[in-house]
């Protein structure tokens, strides 16, 4: 008798990163979603595809950076964003 492998799930993730610009930690959240996904799934993954997204916060520092603490003053901004990400993954449980 066969058994079927093929196992279909919704599921959210919060995922949080950080970057120079806002977009840049948006593509860097979408980079590591895959690897985040993989680490909670036992198989190997057919198709992943978000369902929707949640923006949960955005924050922005500011530093000011001086060269030798006196010279050359310059703000620096970082922005960490936080998102929730609802998922829906088809994958072949081994």
């Amino acid at each position: 008798m066969r058994e079927a492998k093929l196992k279909i799930e919704k599921k959210n993730i919060i995922i949080k990163e950080i970057g120079k610009t806002k977009e840049e930690a948006l593509g860097k959240i979408f980079a590591s979603f895959r690897k985040k996904v993989q680490e909670n799934i036992d198989g190997v993954i057919l198709k992943l595809e978000p369902i929707e997204t949640y923006l949960i916060d955005i924050k922005e520092e500011k530093k000011i950076e001086k060269f030798l603490e006196v010279f050359m003053p310059r703000e620096k901004t970082v922005y960490c964003v936080e998102l929730e990400i609802e998922y829906e993954v088809k994958y072949i449980k081994i």
